[in-house]
């Protein structure tokens, strides 16, 4: 029910209350009236509720297109986060005014570090697995690095671990003894905040995760099947500005080409969704999608379940 019209069905009500309690009728019979209408309103409303859960399960019978356009969707997303280590040490490295050679070289060399090979999270990329469930909004996350279904979208450790790890501080403001927070939204640094949120100053690189998710589910919603996993030409305005902002590109190397090593394609598919928004889709299903950062990237698959 739009806007509009919820609020003219309550004047509509208070009118025809305000008639009854005015009316020549008996107490029994305006009781009756009011409580038959209110009965009727509770009915109206509990009937969307039940259309929009038999929409959601998908065994509505005669679906309009608003229902399939607000429809919940449960989805599954696989989220693979590549920081690019080098471009990362190097950030470091300037930021205290030495070589990355030599910055590495007294990491190789620091024994009251005593590192830790398989904690440190340098040369390591990080795999997720993300489900959300439409109608009930409950989620799950599995991290291939924890090995184990996990609360946050993300990892947080240190570049090089070590059993003093502290000893960096002695030696500047390097941030190897701080750790690193790395997510599919930022990559950053652990500041002094108690609930260990990372502050916008702490963040290296940024990529709009959440807008990224919210486009592909709507293309989903209103482009075809498996349309959050076609190749796209041209974002949404506030999208492409926020990608264009923390200089991010989308590059969609990875299609889907069937075995057969065919070229991509290039015709476009458009609806009136498109032309309004002025989004540009291309006729070529992808593998995953890739947004890439100076300092890390994402890729993502996208599964709905309709």
């Amino acid at each position: 029910m739009s806007k509009f019209k919820k609020i003219s069905f309550w004047i509509v009500g208070a009118v025809l209350i305000l008639w009854l309690i005015n009316s020549d009728l008996s107490a029994g019979s305006k009781l009756s009236i009011i409580i038959g209408i209110i009965v009727y309103a509770l009915i109206i409303e509990q009937n969307k509720r039940f259309r929009k859960i038999e929409n959601a399960i998908g065994i509505l019978a005669d679906p309009k297109s608003e229902d399939q356009t607000h429809k919940p969707l449960s989805y599954k997303t696989s989220i693979i986060i590549e920081p690019e280590w080098d471009k990362i040490i190097q950030k470091l490295a300037e930021e205290n005014k030495v070589s990355i050679e030599s910055l590495y070289k007294i990491i190789e060399n620091d024994k009251k570090l005593s590192l830790l090979e398989e904690q440190r999270l340098f040369g390591k990329n990080f795999r997720f697995v993300y489900f959300h469930d439409g109608i009930s909004n409950l989620e799950q996350i599995w991290s291939d690095h924890y090995k184990t279904f996990i609360d946050e979208l993300g990892i947080r450790g240190h570049i090089f671990h070590g059993k003093n790890i502290f000893s960096w501080d002695s030696k500047g403001d390097t941030k190897f003894s701080d750790r690193v927070v790395i997510t599919p939204r930022f990559l950053g640094f652990d500041t002094i905040m108690p609930d260990g949120s990372v502050m916008d100053e702490d963040m290296i690189a940024k990529i709009p995760f959440g807008q990224i998710i919210s486009f592909f589910l709507e293309l989903q919603r209103r482009m075809f099947w498996e349309g959050a996993m076609y190749k796209v030409k041209k974002f949404p305005k506030n999208l492409a500005d926020e990608l264009k902002k923390n200089k991010v590109k989308y590059e969609a190397w990875d299609y889907e080409d069937y075995g057969t090593g065919v070229e991509a394609s290039n015709d476009l598919v458009e609806n009136e969704w498109t032309k309004n928004n002025s989004v540009e889709i291309y006729d070529q299903k992808m593998i995953s999608h890739i947004f890439k950062s100076p300092y890390y990237s994402i890729r993502l698959s996208i599964e709905v379940f309709e």
